[in-house]
């Protein structure tokens, strides 16, 4: 596995930062260019260390410094995934992308991201991927609908008081 992508918001002087990572990638720049604090991006993204309020961005205003409230997000894309990592624990084939190599094998990667809120609460997060739904389903806006068109009534399920779709999904998207 292997980190890809950076996608940093209001990270110390990291405002709005996407960084493409290679087999070998230098940081090259003048002192208090943001070099350290790219290194501190990645241990975040690979560490239990959380994200506190001296990793918010700075402004000034008539003088004074002020602190940004927005949230910071580190966003990292990992790839060269082995497909084996459904397997651990807070991972499923739903947050688990692929696509063709060179050579037509498939390659897995997933989005992981680490937010501190504007309350100062950390989140850590692995994106799901979009699933789409086939042409034949888009106009559907009930789950009668769904049903209309064929779908089995079955591939939902009734929980917490609402309809909602189950794991059999395979016909539809």
């Amino acid at each position: 596995m292997r980190l890809r992508k950076i996608k940093i918001q209001n990270f110390r002087k990291l405002n709005d930062v996407e960084i493409n990572l290679g087999d070998a990638t230098f940081l090259i720049g003048a002192n208090n260019a943001g070099k350290s604090s790219t290194l501190d991006v990645i241990e975040y993204l690979v560490t239990d260390k959380k994200l506190d309020n001296s990793c918010r961005s700075k402004y000034i205003v008539d003088g004074e410094e002020l602190t940004k409230t927005e949230d910071v997000i580190i966003e990292g894309c990992f790839d060269n995934v082995d497909a084996t990592i459904v397997n651990q624990r807070g991972f499923n084939s739903s947050r688990l992308n692929s696509y063709p190599d060179e050579n037509g094998n498939v390659k897995y990667f997933f989005n992981y991201r680490v937010r501190l809120t504007a309350d100062g609460k950390n989140h850590r997060e692995i994106q799901m991927h979009q699933q789409k739904l086939k042409d034949e389903f888009v106009d559907c806006k009930k789950w009668q609908d769904f049903i209309d068109k064929g779908v089995d009534a079955d591939v939902y399920i009734i929980g917490k008081g609402k309809k909602r779709f189950g794991r059999k999904l395979s016909n539809v998207v």
